[in-house]
Parts: structure tokens; C-alpha cells; sequence
């Protein structure tokens, strides 16, 4: 019966996004998902306080993980850097060579999603509330989708052309990666191809690193 639970948990949570449930708590989804599919909850394994480590249901491996599963968050952090090498062709055929870095993390000290599918490349889709889903916007208290990593991932190399339009934005964007003792050259070159576009081939190595810890929890019926 156990695995008949898992589908009707997702629908219900998917039923709800964009909308708030509860009082926007995350455990709020998980609680009311879990109800609504007549499963066990976490205050049938325990005390439910404000920043206790959830027990949802029966504990699986992370690659296990399927739809429906309730993932348990301590401490956990999500850290995405990327080195970016860009390397400039232009109509003149000139080049330019630019290197720029760019790293961007996502905490959970404490947090409750469940799994809307199985893990894939490392990443994993959920759908949670009460998370923050854009920088600086402070924590939405709205179900919506989201994506983790349960593990961390080797450096990751990708390749890509791109056809850029030179002019006064490109210029200004530019500046700002390679810095002001450079500004004079880059001008320099905005007013010889001014409306004119060049070719840019873009290498990214990411590496993505997890900390902190996951647990996964198959629902179980009352």
C-alpha cells in the first residue's frame, strides 16, 4: 500500500502551487500532503518541535529516492561555481581573450520538500515552500518547484558558440568583467565594430559542491 502513497502525496502538493498551505512552513506541505494521502506524519514518530530533525516515515538511501519521498534537511548548502574563458572573434578578425568566475550557494539550515521524481546527473526535483527563489527576495512563503543535489559533482566542461552584437551595452557589460584599467581597449574596440558582430566561443567548468545532511523518508499508511 505503501507505494500507492507517493503519487497521491506529489498530486496534492502540485495541486497547491503558488499557493500558501498552512501557515507557509515548509513542514506545513509535507504534513498536509502526507494527511491528504492518508499517511503517517511526523508526530507519529516523534516530537514535533520548532528544529527537530523530522522523521517522515521509513528511511531510504538518496538514490533511492522516487516521487513522493519527504527529503529532511540539516545544515545542508548548495555551492555552484563556474570558470568562464570567452574567447572574442571580430569582423576584423582581431580576438580578445576574457576570463571571468561566478559562484552562487543555497542554504537550508532546516527544511522539509518532497521529491517530485528520481535523481538524475545528481540533481533532484522537489517541490517545497518557504525557501528563498531569488537572491535578496527573502523567504516565499508559496508552494513552488525547486531543484537540489544530493551529492556533490566533479568539475563539469562545456563548450558553446555564440554570434554578439557589439556595441555601447556590450561594451559597458564588459568593462565591468575585465575592470577599468582595460576600459580604454575595450572602447577601442566598440567603436571599430560598432554594430558589427563577433564570434564568441564560451568554455564553463562547474563544479558544484554539497554539505551538510539529507535524508530521504517513504511515506507509510496510517
Amino acid at each position: 500500500m505503501s507505494g500507492e502513497i507517493g503519487p497521491k502525496v506529489v498530486e496534492y502538493a502540485q495541486a497547491k502551487r503558488r499557493t500558501k498551505v498552512g501557515s507557509g512552513e515548509c513542514f506545513d506541505l509535507a504534513d498536509a500532503a502526507l494527511k491528504d494521502s492518508g499517511a503517517k506524519t511526523a508526530y507519529d514518530f516523534g516530537e514535533v518541535t520548532a528544529d527537530a530533525d523530522y522523521v517522515w516515515g521509513t528511511s531510504v538511501p538518496l538514490t533511492s529516492v522516487r516521487a513522493g519521498d519527504v527529503i529532511q534537511y540539516r545544515n545542508y548548502t548548495l555551492k555552484k561555481t563556474q570558470e568562464i574563458a570567452t574567447s572574442y572573434t571580430f569582423p576584423d578578425g582581431s580576438t580578445l581573450d576574457v576570463s571571468e568566475s561566478a559562484e552562487a550557494s543555497v542554504g537550508r539550515p532546516h527544511h522539509t520538500a518532497i521529491a517530485t521524481g528520481v535523481p538524475a546527473g545528481g540533481a533532484l526535483r522537489v517541490i517545497e515552500q518557504n525557501v528563498e527563489r531569488a537572491v535578496g527576495r527573502g523567504l516565499e512563503k508559496l508552494v513552488d518547484d525547486g531543484e537540489i543535489y544530493i551529492q556533490s559533482m566533479p568539475k563539469k566542461t562545456t563548450t558553446k558558440r555564440e554570434t554578439v552584437r557589439i556595441d555601447a551595452a556590450w561594451g559597458v557589460k564588459l568593462k565591468k568583467v575585465v575592470g577599468a584599467k582595460n576600459a580604454a581597449a575595450i572602447d577601442a574596440i566598440v567603436k571599430k565594430n560598432n554594430g558589427k558582430s563577433a564570434t564568441a566561443d564560451v568554455t564553463t567548468d562547474e563544479t558544484i559542491t554539497v554539505t551538510g545532511t539529507l535524508t530521504a523518508y517513504r511515506a507509510q499508511p496510517k
